[in-house]
């Protein structure tokens, strides 16, 4: 569980760090979908234990995908700004996740 949420922890920090250069949408596609599948491996590792936590993230990281489709469709400072905001509310679930996790640690 705890080599999971970091890992998980390590996408996601990875996901706010993103440039919004040439290639922001393909990176934001890629790092999304390794936060999807650190995500898969959190819930198979919380089971019941942290699953209403494990929902809201990975509700904040449905959230992320639907900006980044929205940003993805209509390039512009209100979709990435949408994109942005999707992103540090999953980094603020992952982190409260994270803190959750720590005791069992």
């Amino acid at each position: 569980m705890c080599t999971s949420v970091e890992q998980l922890k390590a996408s996601v920090t990875k996901l706010t760090q993103l440039d919004l250069g040439a290639n922001a949408l393909d990176t934001l596609r890629t790092d999304l979908n390794a936060v999807k599948q650190d995500l898969q491996a959190v819930g198979r590792d919380a089971q019941s234990q942290y699953s209403a936590e494990v929902a809201k993230v990975r509700a904040d990281a449905a959230q992320v995908q639907t900006a980044a489709t929205a940003a993805a469709n209509n390039p512009s400072a209100g979709t990435f700004g949408a994109v942005a905001t999707a992103v540090q509310a999953l980094a603020s679930g992952v982190t409260k996740l994270a803190d959750e996790v720590k005791t069992t640690c």
